[in-house]
């Protein structure tokens, strides 16, 4: 479907346990931000879903949803709890508990879902995204492609880039533009300094 990005999701969308991989066009998560993209080492799938479900458990969500996002490593997680509060919250818990995470080695938040189409990316980020970034800001987009062979990150990048009318800044931007492509499936995210998580990569 290529209609119109929604702008709202009912209280009972939200609730759904069936992930937004298997239900999305295009649809945004922003409004509610309870979805969330966890990485994990490939082969230890049963033992990275358990421990994302006991550190959801410690945080208040004792029924996340914890499914695979159609690539390898990749969790689609979504939680009763703000996104960008988990986060926070899991580099908090890995300071004072580093073995809490031995398998959900990174944790990013969500805002947006989109059919892997180029066209119906620019649309989002044009009419979503960039209105989000203020005129004094400064932004950087960043590239996860996992698959997608029908163009390059520096051709996507530069298409999309278009509709951002702010200036870039490669370091340090004040916000970021990342976009994860999951098989037929994108995520985006417009993240703000420090709202991901890994462990290899603590605060």
């Amino acid at each position: 479907m290529r209609g119109p990005v929604s702008t709202a999701v009912s209280n009972a969308r939200a609730r759904e346990r069936l992930t937004p991989v298997k239900r999305c066009t295009v649809a945004v998560a922003q409004a509610l931000r309870v979805d969330l993209l966890v990485s994990y080492p490939r082969r230890c799938y049963a033992p990275a879903k358990r421990e994302i479900g006991r550190i959801l458990g410690r945080l208040g969500d004792a029924q996340p949803g914890i499914e695979k996002s159609g690539v390898a490593g990749i969790f689609v997680v979504r939680t009763s709890l703000d996104n960008r509060r988990v986060v926070a919250q899991c580099a908090e818990l890995c300071q004072a508990e580093p073995d809490a995470f031995r398998f959900a080695i990174k944790w990013v938040p969500v805002d947006y879902w989109c059919e892997k189409d180029l066209d119906a990316l620019e649309r989002l980020i044009k009419e979503q995204v960039a209105p989000q970034i203020g005129a004094q800001e400064t932004w950087a987009m960043l590239v996860e492609k996992r698959g997608w062979a029908e163009y390059h990150t520096a051709q996507i990048i530069a298409r999309l880039a278009q509709s951002i009318d702010r200036r870039v800044r490669l370091k340090a931007p004040d916000k970021l533009v990342r976009i994860d492509i999951l098989g037929a499936t994108v995520a985006v995210s417009l993240l703000r300094p420090g709202e991901t998580f890994s462990i290899y990569a603590p605060p």
